[in-house]
Order: structure tokens, then sequence, then C-alpha cells
């Protein structure tokens, strides 16, 4: 591994058989930081690299990425005071419902279409299921998709067949960007994330 990386072998390597590229990382920083307060100090009372942490700790830092929960409540009480309310709300101006019918699950998905997020398995598998259930299910994919690249219009396609085919159980408007994503996350009953992966981690 020397030869490889040309690097000192105690940067990597406790002395046994393990390569740990982060040893090298904290060695030749000048600190370090992680994505909340309460990850940091596990991190410093666990880890198997606190003897370095630890001598980095004075500058190290942690910023929440998470959303501020208390702001988040408000919001979605401002679009709707309660579960049911706010997809009651959602049944009637997507589905064209007259009033909330809870025995019929809704699902949903918001955020951008791109092959990053996975969409295409949501709709590769949304007419199979609409069909299964006899039309007891209602989907939404909210989000707009770019028509100049190939994996988001043909997506667009699919959703836009879709909403035709079943209007009271799949709803999309890919041409559009969504704006309805607090009374989404307060009204659905499951939400969908079939990303490939999430660089983030915040969704």
């Amino acid at each position: 591994m020397n030869r490889i990386h040309g690097l000192p072998r105690d940067w990597f390597s406790d002395g046994g058989n393990m390569i740990n590229p982060s040893k090298c990382a904290l060695i030749n920083s000048d600190t370090w930081a992680t994505v909340s307060k309460s990850y940091k100090q596990e991190l410093l009372e666990i880890s198997s690299l606190r003897h370095i942490l630890h001598q980095k700790a004075a500058t190290a830092f942690a910023f929440p990425n998470g959303i501020p929960i208390k702001d988040r409540i408000k919001k979605l009480d401002s679009v709707a005071p309660d579960h049911l309310s706010a997809k009651k709300k959602v049944q009637m101006k997507y589905f064209n419902y007259k009033d909330l019918d809870d025995t019929v699950p809704l699902f949903a998905f918001v955020g951008r279409v791109t092959s990053q997020k996975g969409v295409h398995l949501i709709l590769d598998t949304a007419e199979s299921i609409i069909e299964r259930c006899g039309g007891k299910i209602q989907i939404i994919v909210g989000g707009p998709a770019n028509m100049g690249e190939p994996y988001s219009a043909g997506c667009a396609h699919k959703m836009w067949h879709l909403k035709n085919k079943y209007p009271h159980s799949f709803w999309a408007a890919p041409e559009e960007f969504f704006t309805d994503g607090s009374l989404i996350n307060r009204g659905a009953d499951f939400g969908l994330m079939p990303s490939a992966f999430e660089p983030g981690g915040i969704v």
C-alpha cells in the first residue's frame, strides 16, 4: 500500500490489516465537522478514531442539516390542522373527490424527476398496483420534469398516460413546479422515496 499511495503507513492503519482512509483525512486536517451535535458527541465517545478526533475537538463543529421542527409544525398546521383534514383536501383537489375517503390509501412522492430520485420505479409499477387494488389507491408524483433530459421526458409521458387513464387514482403534473409539499406531507398515508442515492441525507 505504501507504494500505491506514497504516504506513511500509520496515516492509514494502526498496524493491523485494516485500511482506514478517514484516519489519513483526520490526521491531515485542521479540524472536522459532522451533521448533528449528537453525532459529534457520539463520535468523540465511541469512534475507533476518537483519539485523533479529540486532538481537534476544540475546533470541531456540528451543523444540523435537519428540519427546524417547531417551524415545520407551524407550516403544516397552517395548511391543515391534522392528517385527515389534509388528506381530504388532497383528495378533493387532486382526485375530484367530494369528501374524504380514508379507506383509500394515499401514496406520495415530492421531488425532482431525475434518475437519481428513481421516479421510474413508481411509474413502472403504478398501473399494475392500481389495477390490483381496483382503483382503491391514490398515487401523487409531485415535481417538475426537464423535458430536455431523456429520463425526465420519458417519466413525464408515463405520468400523463397514468393521469389520463386513472384520474381518481394517479396524479402528476410534470410540466409544473409542485407547490403543495406541506399539504402532501401532512395528508399522505405513505411517503415514497425510491432514490438510487441521497447525497445530503436531508430527505
